[in-house]
């Protein structure tokens, strides 16, 4: 039985080299899709033995995104083309190379952004960029790499980029967590891409500091049905992610509301015997986000959960060491805690929710209360290579990034229909 979610799970890193200027999915295929493709067979087959999906975190090397003299909702939108761009990456070379749950052998790739890779800023700088980013889904290379995150399997790409990224990222590792953490620990270099526009990392320190952390809120919203946690969905929580204040001073209130629809919602959609019901899917949001926001171990990770009956139903709570409180909240309307929380300032829908974002703000007027600043992100179901023709995943790839085709795929798996 292919297992989801167990605790034994294969976990790799993978660190890659700041990425092209012009962030399209064939300069991006150009520079990152020969090391991607090599790692993600290697971790198939190893989910396809163990018979577990393999964890791969995917680092990458940003510090053009603090270089920008507004780095408010721009700063919000580089940052998700490019996260959107390697998801979409990743699940065309999935599709290609029959990598998927349909085929037990699939990888769950997340993906965090990189900045002070190259180990330029001052020792004082250094710290004060930890304070700003000592977590995802954006954080300094010297927070991960004295993060405990256990990863069996270290990868970069066989480049002098690569080489520079991985020495500094095992020089911080063994300095900070000591040798031990490295005993054991597999390094491997996979073939690089070619990149001819790529920005210089050597950024002045203060484009670093002083121009990233903008336009952040205290209490962010989002909502959605997140059955088997796919690209578009990982792309909506990350970004919603960023959104968040860094700030995790003691007496700043953070909090993040996740709306998941309630199963009563769900009785006609598509292929419903292989939905996951609302505690799947809301163990799965939680994973994901807190492997975002949590760098340490999962063993380590101090929250605590409860569910608590509510006139609005189930809600998992889970506080973290920063202090944020992160909220899973079961959804019975297009509203939620949007409604029943003043306090929350920011929302982040797709292109396909965004009517819903302003039917919120309408009602919030009607109460009196503030508007949402709301935050649109991409829809991932491109089945064209930046407009220039079909790719070569074809429609598989665009399945790959949708629950009803997911659904679908297991009702033909298991029922032994036609493709």
């Amino acid at each position: 039985m292919f297992k989801k979610g167990d605790s034994s799970q294969p976990l790799w890193l993978l660190l890659l080299p700041t990425p092209p200027q012009r962030r399209t999915l064939s300069t991006l295929r150009a520079a990152y899709g020969p090391c991607l493709t090599e790692i993600l067979l290697r971790a198939s087959s190893i989910s396809s033995s163990s018979s577990t999906i393999t964890l791969l975190d995917v680092a990458i090397s940003s510090p053009q995104l603090g270089s920008s003299e507004n780095a408010g909702k721009d700063f919000f939108q580089r940052a998700q083309n490019l996260i959107g761009q390697v998801y979409r990456l990743i699940c065309l070379i999935c599709a290609e190379q029959k990598i998927d749950i349909q085929y037990g052998n699939d990888v769950d790739a997340r993906i965090l952004l990189l900045y002070n890779t190259d180990n330029l800023l001052s020792e004082v700088s250094g710290r004060a960029a930890d304070r700003t980013f000592s977590n995802g889904p954006i954080t300094s290379l010297q927070s991960l790499a004295s993060c405990d995150r256990p990863w069996q399997r270290l990868c970069s790409t066989d480049s002098e980029r690569g080489r520079i990224l991985l020495e500094n990222f095992l020089g911080g590792r063994s300095t900070r967590t000591g040798e031990e953490v490295l005993k054991g620990l597999i390094v491997e270099k996979y073939p690089d891409g070619q990149v001819s526009d790529s920005l210089d990392g050597n950024l002045l320190k203060n484009d670093v500091l002083n121009n990233v952390p903008l336009q952040y809120h205290d209490s962010v919203a989002l909502g959605g049905t997140f059955d088997h946690l796919h690209a578009g969905h990982k792309l909506l929580l990350t970004m919603a992610a960023f959104v968040l204040n860094p700030d995790d001073s003691p007496e700043k209130v953070r909090t993040l509301a996740i709306g998941i629809t309630g199963d009563e919602l769900l009785k006609k959609k598509q292929f419903r015997e292989y939905l996951e019901d609302w505690h799947q899917r809301q163990a799965t949001v939680e994973k994901f986000i807190l492997s975002l926001l949590v760098l340490g171990s999962p063993s380590e990770i101090s929250t605590t959960t409860q569910i608590c009956p509510d006139d609005h139903g189930k809600i998992v709570y889970n506080k973290l060491p920063s202090g944020l409180i992160i909220k899973y909240v079961e959804l019975f309307d297009a509203f939620g805690p949007t409604l029943t929380e003043e306090s929350i300032s920011a929302l982040i829908v797709s292109g396909e929710t965004r009517g819903g974002g302003k039917a919120i703000n309408e009602k919030r007027t009607e109460k009196g209360w503030s508007s949402l600043e709301v935050f649109e992100v991409d829809i991932l179901d491109v089945g064209e290579d930046d407009g220039k023709g079909t790719s070569q995943g074809g429609q598989g790839f665009e399945e790959k990034i949708s629950s009803t085709e997911i659904r679908k795929r297991l009702y033909e798996k298991f029922s032994g229909a036609d493709g």
